[in-house]
């Protein structure tokens, strides 16, 4: 059963449709095709927080799968790795100012910051966290002993 909504605007019934519309994210354009409700009298459409968050999830694989290696898309999988600035910049071996300047482009974007970036979502979208626990150790973080089990 779909949940009923009412249009902000004039609180007309909204209804639910498959919608395609161009969805700017960090600075690239994204046709995206989904689901939506949408009112009849002015046009006005809503997604479900489900559809938002896959929606994400979708633009940021794609981003770190294909590009463009820009600052604005540096800050866009930042933000989706939920990493504190500080952290993922000691992750990076770089200050917290070197990041926050390749995010603004106010400085030439490292390449191999922002492919490692992407690695490190790609393993989240996975359920890994193999590139961020490799960073951590490399930074002097997550120093326990590593199971090994040997059978003969």
């Amino acid at each position: 059963m779909n949940p009923k909504y009412t249009c902000p605007k004039c609180k007309a019934s909204m209804s639910l449709t498959t919608l395609s519309k161009e969805y700017p994210i960090a600075g690239a354009a994204f046709a995206v095709t989904m689901p939506a409700y949408v009112c009849p009298e002015d046009g006005t459409w809503i997604v479900t927080n489900e559809v938002s968050q896959e929606i994400d999830r979708r633009a940021v694989r794609a981003i770190a799968t294909q590009g463009p290696a820009t600052g604005k898309t540096l800050r866009y999988m930042h933000g989706f790795l939920q990493l504190k600035g500080t952290e993922l910049a000691a992750m990076l071996g770089v200050a917290p100012e070197t990041l926050s300047r390749w995010e603004s482009e106010a400085m030439p974007l490292n390449p191999l910051a922002w492919v490692t970036v992407a690695a490190m979502v790609l393993d989240k979208l996975e359920g890994r966290a193999v590139t961020t626990k490799q960073l951590r150790a490399s930074v002097g973080g997550e120093r326990s002993a590593i199971p090994i089990e040997v059978r003969l």
